[in-house]
């Protein structure tokens, strides 16, 4: 996984437009969920059971017809505790999770997620190459909607081990980080 000029093969199992993006399911020897801009390119390359090549190229990589040309560059990851396993460890051993402040507002929300635009620290332990603002994906659940769904600003943390990778709290309201995007005009 992300050695430049590398590619995998995966079927798409879902593509769902959030917010100017594409949020897309792959399914092959491991699940990866990425995201590409919603144009109408990126759907012909994105749809529901066809295959793809995931390559590793540029920052985050991008989504390839097998055969054809159209290509998507992509714009955001999700899977983050994959993502989470690709780089070396930078926290020592029994050290508490780190918690800076992040800066945001929520720009885009549906019945499962929200998006957020903003500053938010800590994600240079996925190795985050994005710009210093990003937007993140967080799961829209009666907590996130209590706390952190509703501010401009939260912790945030980060988890070297476990399931969970990256979260904003505020007290003890909690939202999952479920995915990073770099800023499109259209979420703006």
């Amino acid at each position: 996984m992300r050695i430049r000029g590398t590619s995998t093969e995966f079927t798409v199992e879902r593509a769902v437009a959030r917010g100017g993006y594409l949020d897309i399911t792959l399914a092959g020897q491991s699940k990866l969920r990425t995201f590409v801009p919603d144009s109408t390119e990126c759907r012909k390359v994105a749809k529901p059971g066809s295959k793809i090549r995931y390559e590793w190229d540029g920052a985050l990589g991008s989504v390839n017809e097998p055969l054809g040309s159209r290509r998507c560059q992509a714009v955001g990851i999700g899977t983050l505790t994959e993502w989470r396993l690709t780089r070396p460890e930078d926290l020592p051993d029994g050290r508490s999770p780190p918690r800076e402040l992040a800066r945001y507002r929520v720009v885009w929300r549906d019945k499962d997620v929200l998006l957020a635009r903003g500053t938010f620290p800590l994600t240079r332990h996925l190795g985050w190459v994005g710009s210093a603002e990003a937007l993140v994906m967080l799961k829209n659940t009666p907590s996130c909607m209590r706390g952190p769904g509703t501010l401009r600003t939260a912790s945030i943390e980060y988890f070297a081990s476990g399931d969970r990778v990256l979260g904003l709290v505020v007290k003890d309201r909690w939202c999952d980080v479920e995915a990073l995007l770099l800023p499109l005009a259209s979420a703006r």
